[in-house]
């Protein structure tokens, strides 16, 4: 049984239904409702402000290891 539908409770359920589980996912609301659906920035691989503003708040040097341009 998995309580709790946010992210990490959809993960792990998805997750151990692939290795052959039977899982149960208890959630209050609607999936993804609480904090974690709401709160994107747990999940990015980056930073969320834009490369101008990263170099007005850190520098240049800094900011160019920072901020990872999109191929």
């Amino acid at each position: 049984m998995v309580i709790g539908g946010g992210l990490n409770g959809l993960f792990t359920a998805c997750h151990a239904t692939r290795r052959g589980a039977h899982v149960v996912l208890v959630e209050k609301d609607e999936a993804g409702s609480g904090a974690s659906g709401r709160n994107g920035s747990m999940c990015t691989q980056g930073v969320t402000i834009s490369p101008a503003e990263a170099r007005k708040r850190y520098g240049q040097p800094r900011a160019r290891g920072t901020v990872r341009r999109r191929p």
